[in-house]
């Protein structure tokens, strides 16, 4: 691991974290704990030799952490320790920062859903329109399943589903940017079921995230809606 050498706070940090793919990878870990194989899967520019010399500098820093998986003892995981997790409120912030630095046209760019959820629900959250008690949100993308909590300053995501959010939302990552970026309505997707939505805060939810052009007024839609074990069994879902 290369060093600027500097006596400096910001140095210091850039020495652990400033290596091409270290700050991506914890990306990758902020939501939970993750296989070599899946990291591998959502960085697919990162070579396995790469990867490997990358995960041993932040777990010998202390960053990250690896454990063995107790249902399958040749396989073992990384996530975050508490160090890593203190990079959660740096996350977010270069989030909101670099979202002007993304392509215009994204018609060719290939889009996780991981990258779906930090361009889309991350950033740019209208806190004004946020219940005080906030809002619990169950998401399945492209067959990822994902739980956010937003309160605070730093939206809370972790991988699985939540069967008792206020908002249960299926859809694609590419359907995801695309309504965000006002490129796909919302009434004509939930009609031909390209997304599907439910929940007792649907409403919070559209002005928070921005989804909803200030001019229509969220009630008036008519949701296509599913119910939460239809979301948890997603294979029962019917167009």
């Amino acid at each position: 691991m290369k060093s600027y050498a500097q006596y400096c706070p910001i140095a210091a940090a850039l020495d652990v974290i400033g290596e091409r793919w270290s700050l991506l990878i914890i990306r990758e870990l902020s939501i939970g704990p993750r296989r070599f194989s899946d990291i591998r899967k959502a960085l697919p520019g990162l070579s396995p030799n790469l990867l490997v010399e990358r995960l041993k500098d932040l777990e010998s820093s202390e960053v990250i952490t690896k454990y063995q998986n107790e249902l399958a003892s040749s396989r073992c995981s990384y996530m975050l320790t508490d160090k890593g997790g203190e990079l959660l409120p740096l996350l977010q912030f270069l989030s909101n920062w670099g979202e002007q630095f993304l392509p215009k046209d994204d018609s060719n760019t290939q889009v996780s859903p991981i990258s779906a959820i930090r361009s889309t629900l991350l950033n740019g959250i209208n806190y004004k329109f946020l219940p005080s008690e906030g809002i619990r949100i169950s998401l399945l993308i492209d067959g990822m399943k994902f739980k956010m909590y937003v309160r605070g300053p730093v939206p809370i995501l972790k991988s699985g589903l939540d069967p008792k959010a206020d908002v249960h939302l299926k859809i694609s990552a590419q359907d995801l940017v695309k309504w965000r970026q006002g490129k796909l309505l919302i009434a004509d997707a939930l009609a031909n079921g390209q997304i599907y939505l439910k929940g007792t805060k649907v409403d919070q939810f559209l002005m928070v995230f921005s989804f909803v052009h200030p001019d229509l007024k969220p009630l008036t839609l008519n949701h296509k809606s599913i119910t939460a074990e239809q979301f948890l069994r997603p294979d029962s879902i019917k167009a």
